[in-house]
């Protein structure tokens, strides 16, 4: 929130991933990365406001967690 000065997108998705080996051990599993379309397709692509947006926030997170020198 902090990183894009609004609140994140949260939404269900229809489709697998191995989050539901983490969801079935009784972790909650958060799937994050960029909008776009054709996920793993021949045609696969993301938006690039969103891929720099995804950017910032991972690294936002990371500067967090870890701190800087």
């Amino acid at each position: 929130m902090t990183a894009l000065g609004r609140n994140p997108d949260v939404r269900s998705v229809e489709f697998v991933t191995d989050a539901g080996h983490y969801a079935g051990a009784g972790v909650s599993p958060v799937i994050f990365g960029p909008s776009g379309d054709g996920f793993h397709s021949y045609d696969e692509k993301i938006e690039i406001p969103s891929l720099l947006e995804t950017t910032k926030v991972i690294a936002a997170s990371i500067l967090d967690r870890c701190g800087t020198r």
